[in-house]
Order: structure tokens, then C-alpha cells, then sequence
């Protein structure tokens, strides 16, 4: 079962919610709208969302180019499964935990305060830069193979792979 903020942050909708033109290419528009559920996210052409009304709660604009393959990180949802990940203690989520602590470090949306080191494991203390909790992420000692299964998961999860033609 997924929550909302799954559902909010799935991938986004191969037509405008308005007219139901293909949006797979070109400049779209994503609002995100209060509903008595909770939120709701959709996606518009631009003349369709010109003409909507009342106006969105939230929105932004994106391009999507044609045949390009690749799509970017979305960071904000990484920073999302990083904090989520604290809870959890078994060994998959402490890896993905690392890789992703890695990846925002290197995007900066962390900053590294520290290192610890306990019985030859290190630990980074991390934080959000505009948040003053700190993270603590502990090294579980990953072989090549291990990272590139955990990055091949991650592509996969946040749709990296250039499956922009929808199939």
C-alpha cells in the first residue's frame, strides 16, 4: 500500500489532466492541489493550464525533450527516503541509507559535520543544510558489485533509466 507522498511523487502522467494531449515532450506544468482527501498532483499542458481555474495551491514547470534519454535525480524525494531510513536498522536500508547520504552530500543538500569511528567502522554525522538535526550514517563497507546493484535500485526507483517513451 502506498502512502500519499508516494503517490504524489510517482512519475509523472504521459497526458495533459485538461485536454488529454501527449505531454512527452515540450514544457509542462505539475500543480499540486489540496483535495478533502490531502493533495493532489497532476500534470498540464500549458494552454491548459493558462485557461484552469481557481488557480493551483502549488505549481511548477518543466521541459521534457524529445529523445533525450536521461532524467535528473529528484532530490527533494531522496532527502524524503534518507530521513525515512533513520528509523530502519536492517542491513538493505543501511546501505541505500549510505548511497543516498553520498549522493546528497555530493549534491550538497548535506553538509558533513563529523566522523566517528567505533571498532574500525566509520560513521559520518551529517546535516540538512537549512535543518539543524543531524543524521548519523554509518559506513557498511560495500564491494563494487554491492554499489552498483544499490545504484541500478536507485535508477530504477527514481526512473533514471530514460524510459521517457513509456514503455
Amino acid at each position: 500500500m502506498s502512502t500519499e507522498w508516494e503517490k504524489l511523487l510517482r512519475r509523472a502522467e504521459d497526458c495533459c489532466t485538461g485536454c488529454g494531449k501527449s505531454v512527452r515532450s515540450g514544457e509542462i506544468v505539475t500543480t499540486l492541489d489540496v483535495a478533502e482527501t490531502g493533495f493532489r498532483r497532476q500534470d498540464w499542458c500549458i494552454s491548459c493550464f493558462d485557461e484552469r481555474n481557481p488557480p493551483a495551491f502549488s505549481f511548477w514547470r518543466r521541459r521534457i525533450l524529445k529523445g533525450v534519454a536521461r532524467r535528473r535525480l529528484d532530490l527533494a524525494y531522496l532527502c524524503e527516503l534518507l530521513k525515512r531510513l533513520e528509523e530502519r536498522n536492517d542491513a538493505p536500508s543501511s546501505r541505500l541509507r549510505w548511497i543516498a547520504a553520498l549522493l546528497l552530500l555530493r549534491k550538497r543538500m548535506l553538509e558533513e559535520v563529523g566522523r566517528e569511528h567505533h571498532d574500525g567502522v566509520e560513521t559520518l554525522v551529517l546535516r540538512f543544510k537549512k535543518e539543524d538535526r543531524e543524521f548519523r550514517v554509518t559506513d557498511p563497507r560495500l564491494d563494487a558489485d554491492a554499489i552498483s546493484a544499490i545504484e541500478a535500485d536507485l535508477a530504477r526507483m527514481f526512473d533514471l533509466e530514460g524510459n521517457n517513451n513509456g514503455g
